[in-house]
């Protein structure tokens, strides 16, 4: 999501004042790339959209684990046992 701002300017060069609107986001995130998995296999390390929550799930569905990309683009998720 976005805050755009509106404005109306008139002939004589007269701008309004603004009013503020909040653009959803609706794109879908690319999937994480350059996926590891740490030596001892409890962590899974990658890169992903900033902002965007990261879930690793068994074959099965269940949720092992989730993280938070950083502002860095990359996020680290511990797996539950």
């Amino acid at each position: 999501g976005q805050t755009l701002s509106v404005t109306s300017t008139d002939a004589a060069g007269n701008t309004s004042s603004a009013a503020t609107i909040s653009a959803p986001d609706t794109t879908v995130p690319a999937e994480p790339s350059g996926i590891q998995l740490s030596d001892d296999g409890k962590t899974i390390f990658g890169k992903g959209e900033v902002g965007s929550t990261v879930t690793v799930t068994d074959a099965s569905g269940k949720a092992l684990g989730t993280g938070t990309v950083g502002a860095d683009g990359t996020f680290s998720v511990t797996l539950t046992t």
